[in-house]
């Protein structure tokens, strides 16, 4: 077995680098290409040729039910990002208040710049939304080829490997308890008990709902006896301690055992749970398939040293990373996520922790089509198959070592930003 200081001197041991940044080598000296090429395209419509862009943005209105224009002024800004009942479209992502304060800021004589760059970041996230779409057509189009949802299929067998490798992080933290039946009996006792305000029972026994619960969730009883009752009763069921600081996450739990949970209240939990679980999977897997569509990329994953075919895959995670995780921006329009590059913290990028999440995910989605498609089980396009076929025939299972290993990964994050000639990623964008 190798280890962990092995490893990170594997991440650039005798890696292929191109000259001044880029266009750069992966893999083999055959094997070149600007850096993103398909996500570079994607964000040329944040150009300066602003009014011609609604016309090309069909998918982003048909997603969004909103078509996307270039706002004119203050309160074309706070229409289109902030009103329920105006242009809509991302007012779920910002808060209206925000808006409304630079609206009274603003001198509307002086903003040149500001409009200029709050067109840019309307682009930008039009771009984002243009690239969720593409990422889901390469699903629709694995779907085509290979139909089904269900237990046994290759989409699901997709979406439980990535929900495992979720899951593996999960575990590592202190607040993980795993959901189970008993868990979810016990939850449904204590809501009708009145222990539990903040969860109804109709959410409870909703096959397309999720919720977490944490100790401040819970309404202690007023006695000590039955106080001393309800802490047992919570550790029998959760395996832990009531005070210990725990996270019931009603789809935080090995995926058999959620696929397993049986609710008498509704007869439809069985039939619908699962399909449920695999959609919260969906831009996971999407992402994952829209990476390999990437033949340049997938070829080079059989090719070079191991050094190489960890930068690749770093190459399959830059794509992965904006088709998944900035195409989800939890924290809105300023969400860091969106804000800076694909990059280790100390470069002021999104950091390690982000990065090795979306490694850990690929390397579980490539291991199980590669197991599908060695027994035939798996329709795929030639390039993708023959692409697996050499990449693992090649030594990819120590390139995907070396990007699941953290110390090892950040070796080679560290290069990878070196190719992109990322000198300043913190500087002030110009327009």
């Amino acid at each position: 077995m190798i280890s962990a200081g092995n490893l990170a001197a594997l991440a650039t041991e005798g890696l292929t680098l191109g000259v001044a940044g880029r266009p750069f080598t992966v893999g083999a000296a055959a094997t070149t290409y600007v850096a993103n090429p398909r996500v570079t395209a994607m964000f040329e419509l944040s150009g300066p040729q602003l009014s011609s862009i609604p016309g090309r943005a069909g998918d982003v209105s048909a997603f969004t039910g909103v078509t996307p224009r270039a706002p004119q002024g203050v309160s074309d800004f706070v229409k289109m990002y902030a009103s329920p009942d105006g242009m809509g479209g991302v007012h779920d992502f910002v808060g209206p208040d925000t808006f409304e304060a630079l609206q009274n800021a603003w001198d509307e004589g002086a903003l040149a710049t500001d409009k200029q760059r709050l067109v840019h970041s309307f682009w930008v996230y039009s771009s984002l939304m243009q690239l969720q779409l593409k990422t889901h057509e390469a699903l629709g189009r694995f779907e085509g080829a290979n139909p089904g949802r269900g237990v046994g299929t290759n989409l699901h067998n997709l979406a439980r490997a990535t929900h495992e490798a979720w899951l593996t992080g999960e575990k590592q933290q202190k607040y993980y308890t795993p959901y189970t039946q008993e868990v979810h009996d016990f939850i449904r006792r204590c809501i009708t008990g009145g222990l539990i305000t903040s969860v109804d029972l109709e959410t409870h026994h909703a096959p397309g709902k999720k919720f977490k619960l944490m100790e401040g969730d819970f309404v202690l009883p007023d006695d000590a006896e039955a106080t001393v009752a309800f802490s047992r009763s919570f550790e029998a069921a959760a395996g832990r301690a009531f005070e210990s600081g725990f996270m019931l996450n009603t789809v935080g739990g090995e995926w058999k055992a959620l696929l397993g949970i049986q609710v008498q209240e509704n007869p439809d939990w069985m039939a619908e749970r699962p399909a449920y679980l695999f959609k919260l999977q969906t831009d996971n897997v999407a992402a994952v398939l829209f990476g390999l569509e990437n033949e340049a990329i997938l070829k080079s994953l059989g090719e070079g040293s191991a050094a190489d075919k960890a930068q690749s895959l770093i190459e399959m995670l830059r794509i992965i990373n904006v088709a998944w995780r900035v195409n989800n921006p939890w924290g809105g329009l300023n969400s860091p996520l969106i804000a800076k590059p694909f990059a280790l913290e100390e470069d002021g990028g999104i950091g390690i922790g982000d990065i090795l999440r979306d490694a850990v995910t690929l390397r579980s989605a490539l291991i199980t089509l590669e197991a599908a498609r060695v027994k035939s089980r798996v329709k795929l396009p030639a390039y993708m198959g023959d692409g697996l076929h050499s990449a693992f025939s090649r030594g990819l299972i120590q390139a995907l070592d070396i990007v699941t290993d953290e110390e090892a990964l950040a070796v080679a994050v560290k290069a990878n930003t070196k190719m992109y000639g990322i000198v300043n990623p913190l500087a002030e964008p110009s327009f």
